[in-house]
């Protein structure tokens, strides 16, 4: 289970089909810490909140499956209605969504403070960290089949027909908001669509929670880097941060005569720019010994709290590289040179 693409999800049209994909996955995953992390005791310790977390939905969940099985049969054996058994179905996969929600940064958190002289191989690292956005993902998409707020059941479960121009709005929010709370003088982010490619862009079918994580990671990135170019080059006005949203067709596959339209999101910024191993190193959690200076985190040497909302664990451009391979819905490039008039930052969603 290395992907979970939006035709997958599909197909995880109901109760049952869903909660058996996810004690598969979490079954998996399960495993998968076992063995590859035996060698590290301290770092699986660390993680023993984790595991207890995997061992209770594979308990809870099971018990529910056995039980939606039963109450599909034609002798039922279960004393609770359908309604009811869908009603308490719907609480403990919310419930369980909510414990899972971070997951993944305990997991980032507890492998960038193993002060190991040597952790575990990055491909080890990233297959842990996508076999678990499967399992949150999958969560994602139960809450929305099953959800009992409003009485309100979503066939299509966490996937949605997304305004992209709106969902960007809604990082740039955020990410004035964080920037606020250490800066008065910010960059304006200022977001464009092509009028031709309006009638796609407002109906591009995703998952928007994880669209909306990538967004504010790259804005927020574009911003943090901005605002220390300004002060490096004691400048009075701040450039602005440019977001173009287009369609057009995918030029690699159209030279192999595959014909393929994709969606763009381009975020240009003035910053201080990337070399060529920052870039490469943004997919990565582990260079050899632990890492965890990235361009996120600016020349920050080793696992440390930070009080800034601009700064973190240095994750965030690996979570979105990894995000984006796990659903095989698009892609995400830098160029830039550092020093060299900041970054465009290009976020390729695939479309039918």
């Amino acid at each position: 289970m290395a992907s979970l693409t939006v035709k997958k999800l599909r197909s995880l049209n109901s109760p049952v089909k869903v909660l058996r994909y996810i004690i598969k996955a979490t079954e998996t995953l399960s495993d998968s810490m076992k063995v590859n992390l035996a060698s590290y005791a301290h770092l699986y310790n660390k993680l023993s909140a984790v595991t207890y977390l995997y061992k209770d939905t594979l308990s809870t969940l099971s018990l529910f499956e056995q039980k939606m099985t039963e109450s599909t049969c034609e002798t039922q054996s279960s004393s609770l209605s359908g309604k009811a058994l869908h009603t308490q179905l719907g609480k403990a996969i919310e419930s369980l969504d909510t414990r899972h929600g971070m997951i993944i940064d305990t997991l980032a958190d507890a492998l960038l403070s193993y002060k190991a002289e040597e952790g575990p191989e990055d491909d080890t690292i990233k297959a842990i960290v996508k076999q678990q956005m499967i399992i949150s993902l999958s969560l994602q998409h139960a809450v929305a089949l099953t959800s009992v707020k409003n009485h309100l059941y979503s066939k299509t479960g966490c996937i949605k027909a997304v305004d992209l121009p709106a969902l960007c709005e809604m990082a740039r929010e955020n990410t004035n908001a964080l920037v606020m709370h250490e800066h008065i003088n910010y960059p304006s982010i200022v977001i464009s669509t092509d009028e031709a490619s309006l009638a796609f862009v407002k109906k591009y079918e995703g998952i928007p929670s994880v669209l909306y994580f990538v967004l504010l990671e790259l804005m927020k990135n574009a911003a943090h880097a901005t605002i220390i170019n300004n002060k490096q080059q004691q400048q009075e006005d701040l450039h602005d941060i440019d977001v173009k949203i287009s369609y057009c067709e995918d030029i690699n596959r159209a030279k192999k005569g595959k014909k393929k339209s994709v969606l763009l999101i381009e975020i240009v910024d003035q910053g201080i720019g990337m070399t060529k191993d920052q870039i490469k190193e943004s997919k990565v959690f582990f260079k050899g010994k632990l890492r965890s200076a990235n361009y996120l985190v600016d020349e920050q040497k080793s696992y440390q709290p930070v009080s800034s909302p601009l700064q973190g664990l240095g994750v965030g451009l690996t979570l979105s590289h990894l995000y984006l391979q796990v659903l095989h819905c698009g892609t995400l490039t830098h160029e830039s040179k550092k020093g060299k008039k900041g970054t465009k930052a290009t976020l390729q969603l695939n479309i039918t």
